[in-house]
This record gives structure tokens, sequence and C-alpha cells, in this order.
């Protein structure tokens, strides 16, 4: 069979792998559904924060970009976790596995107790980056003083889990997920509102009721892990069994990715620094929008989280064309997902926005209308964030990530927004467009680097299942 015809042959059964297609369900559904469950919490989290006023609103979504940009840290950090631990997992190298994650979870607990340390002592200003509105920097600050205690927590569960589904482990964090999203739910009831004689604590109380719940969290995967004797749970001290080859090997691929979500992530601060100027109705519909746009995003990432994990595997096994084969059936079925999806979000926003008792009807309007903007660009951006995220990363290639994001983010997206508000002084929802202009020119510059395929790496070389013939590490 010549090289032509074995082309031929890839592209006419492109997507007749039942193989991938399983799999993507098998993983890409439980992540997805676990994601969609923190997104409709969010929803609710609002509703109940929305009802006490335009201040609170605001005051915590400002406080809630503060956890995004911990979140989008943490995001660069598992970069290596899910990368190796998906491609050791392709040879069944468990102690490779297990001090990824050991080495994973050090990082990320440090990160989480600078994070507690800024906001628990800092609040007021923080906040006030944002905006100078009084009322809003007393809400917000009420509402991260106390959030600030769960950050370690978090940052453990959110590293833990994704070594557990990089390991096609999905049930466990998904258990886990449901279980403290209804406790948060009643939880924010009780404190918020002061239900069954609990003091009523209004802001603060949801991050309170958050706080525990991350807790509860992380004493469910650890004890289910255990229960379960999952690989993770043997040899602890395989956790800290770090060899400077090995140390060296999980910084090189984390580094550029940390890098990249520390300039992305100031980026959205930066965003939110300029749509906070615009007035507490107008970013309280930003924040009401962003919960909104978190419960369609969360199919993504499922979607990019199963071909991750796919993708990974089968690199790890050296298989780099089945790898590719994988990439280039994920990436389309993304780009389909997302043109269905935006449709859906113009349809249905209204019965959406009703169902959280918004007491102010220009918000209602303004972030109806945010909405439909975003499903309007909502293919560019799943381009670069599976291309990023979902593909790339699976290779070990952070780099890419790196001068992508940060070139178009800071040389693009920033510039044209702080334009747009602050010399044009443009309509809010005008403002909120100009931060997506960096997504043209990242999705031009995702799908050349992808058909190049440099981001295609084996990283799984040092492991013993490979030095000394062996068919499985535990």
């Amino acid at each position: 069979m010549t090289r032509q015809n074995e082309i031929k042959l890839n592209r006419k059964n492109l997507f007749k792998d039942k193989e991938f297609f399983t799999g993507v369900v098998k993983i890409g559904i439980p992540i997805a559904l676990q994601q969609l469950l923190y997104a409709v919490f969010s929803v609710v989290d609002t509703s109940m924060i929305a009802q006490l006023g335009a201040d609170s609103t605001a005051g915590v979504g400002a406080a809630v970009r503060v956890f995004f940009f911990m979140l989008v840290i943490n995001v660069g950090l598992i970069a290596a976790t899910s990368s190796l631990v998906a491609q050791y997992w392709g040879i069944k190298d468990f102690y490779n596995i297990r001090r990824t994650t050991g080495l994973s979870l050090t990082v990320g607990i440090v990160i989480g107790v600078i994070f507690s340390a800024i906001t628990i002592g800092f609040p007021e200003q923080i906040i006030a980056i944002f905006t100078e509105d009084a009322a809003m920097i007393r809400e917000g600050a009420s509402y991260l003083s106390v959030l600030g205690y769960g950050f370690v927590f978090w940052c453990f569960n959110f590293i833990f889990a994704t070594a557990l589904k990089s390991t096609e482990c999905v049930r466990i964090p998904l258990v886990a997920s449901i279980i403290t999203i209804l406790t948060n739910i009643f939880l924010n009831w009780v404190f918020i509102f002061g239900n069954l004689g609990a003091p009523q604590m209004g802001a603060a109380g949801a991050a309170l009721g958050t706080v525990i719940s991350y807790v509860i969290q992380t004493v469910i995967l650890v004890v289910a892990v255990i229960v379960k004797k999952h690989g993770l749970a043997h040899k602890i001290r395989d956790y800290f069994s770090w060899s400077k080859a090995f140390v060296k090997k999980f910084f090189k691929i984390m580094t550029p990715a940390f890098v990249n979500e520390i300039f992305w992530g100031g980026g959205t601060l930066m965003y939110a620094f300029v749509l906070g100027r615009y007035g507490n109705v107008n970013f309280g519909s930003y924040t009401l929008f962003t919960s909104v746009e978190s419960m369609f995003f969360t199919f993504f990432i499922g979607l990019g989280g199963a071909c991750s994990v796919l993708i990974g595997k089968e690199l790890g096994k050296g298989e780099t064309e089945k790898g590719w084969r994988h990439s280039v059936r994920s990436l389309v079925l993304a780009i389909g997902l997302a043109v269905i999806l935006g449709v859906v979000a113009i349809v249905v926003r209204y019965p959406v926005l009703s169902l959280m008792h918004i007491p102010d009807i220009n918000m209602v309007h303004m972030t109806a209308k945010l909405i439909m903007l975003f499903a309007l660009v909502l293919p560019l951006r799943v381009v670069s964030y599976m291309t990023v995220v979902g593909i790339f990363r699976a290779g070990g290639d952070t780099i890419s990530g790196l001068w992508i994001d940060s070139t178009n983010v800071w040389l693009v997206g920033v510039p044209v927004t702080l334009i747009a508000g602050f010399v044009i002084k443009a309509p809010f929802e005008w403002v909120f467009m100009a931060m997506y202009s960096e997504d043209i020119f990242k999705t031009i510059l995702c799908l050349v680097i992808f058909s190049r395929k440099r981001w295609m790496n084996q990283l799984t070389h040092d492991s013993e299942v490979f030095t000394k013939g062996a068919t499985q590490i535990d």
C-alpha cells in the first residue's frame, strides 16, 4: 500500500473509530457532567447573591475574578500533571503516575497558601483594583476574606481529581463533586439568608458554605481512593520520590504552561478592570454572564479532557499516527459542537435568566446581550482551547500555547479593550466584544501549529516499561 493510499484510507475512516468515540463518551461525559454541575451551582449561587442586590453581585463577581486567576495558574500546573499521567497511564506505570501527582500537589498547595495569605490579609485592597465603589468593595471583601481559607483545599482537590481523570478514573471525582455541590447549595441557603437559626451573613455566608464544601470534597476524594484501592493510594513514599531528571522534565513541561496561564489570567484581570469601571449594573451583568457561560463551556472541558487523555495515552505508547487521527477527530468534533451550542445559547438565554430571579431588568437584558455575543464567537474560542489545552499539552508541548496566548492577549486583546473602554468610551457590550479580538489571530496560529505536528512528543522514554522491558510498573 502506498503512502498516498494510506492517507486516503485514514481520511475515509476518520470518524469510524469506535474505540475513540467510546473513550470520548466514557471519559468525556463524566468530566462534562462534573463541570456542568459546578456551572449549575455557580448559576444557583449567583442567583442567591443577586437577590442581595447589584452591589453584592458585582462585589462577589470581582472576588471571583481573583479565584479565577488562581484557577488558571493551577491549569498551567496540571498541564504537566495531565500530560505525564496520561502518557504513563498508556503503559500502566503507576510509580511515575504517583510521583507526578505528588510533585504537582506540592506545587499546588504552595500556590494555595500564597493566595490564601494575600486574600485573607488584603481583601479590600484587592477588590479596590476593580472598582472605586465603596459598597462593591465592602461586599467583595467580605466574600473574599472568607473564601481565602478554602484555597489550599481547592488546589488539592483540583490536582488530585485531574490525576484520577487522567487514568480514566472519572467516577470518584464525579461522585465527590455531586456531594460537594449539593452540600454547598444547602450551606449557602443556610448562611446567606440565615436559615435554620444560622446568622444571616449575606455574601460572606456564600463563601463560608463554599469553604466547608471544599474540605468535605478533600475527605471524600482521599477516602474513596483508599477504599477503591486505586493505584494512587499505594506506596505513598512514591509521591516524594523525585529524581533530579524527573523534576527537570516536569518543570520543563509545566513552566511554559504556568507562565502562559499567568499571562492569560492577568489579561482576564485587565478585562475585569476595564469592565468594572462601567458601574455595578453592567459588571453585575458580566458576573451573571460568566455563570451562564460556564454551563455551555463545560461540554468543551469534558471533550478536551477526554481527548487529551486518549491522545496522550497513544503518544505514551509510541502510537503517533493513531494519536494524530484522534487529534483531528477531536478538533472537528469540538467545532461542530460549538456551532450547535452557540445556537442553543441564543435560543434559551432568556428562559435561563428567568430562572435566576434577577431583580434588576436592566441586568437581565444586558446579560442576555452578552450571552448572544459570546455564542457568535464560540467556535473561534473553542479552536484555541482544544488545540492548546486538549491537544498540544497531550504531547507535552506547552511552549506553543505560551507564545500564542501571551502575545495575543497582551498585544491584541488587552490594548483593544483598553482603547475601547478608556479612549473611545464605547458602550459596555462593545467593550465586552473587544476582549474577543484576541481569538481571531489565536485561531489562525493554533491551526498552523496543529497541522505541523511538532507538538507530538512521547514523554515515557524514561519509564522502566521501556528501559527494563516490564509490562507494568506498580
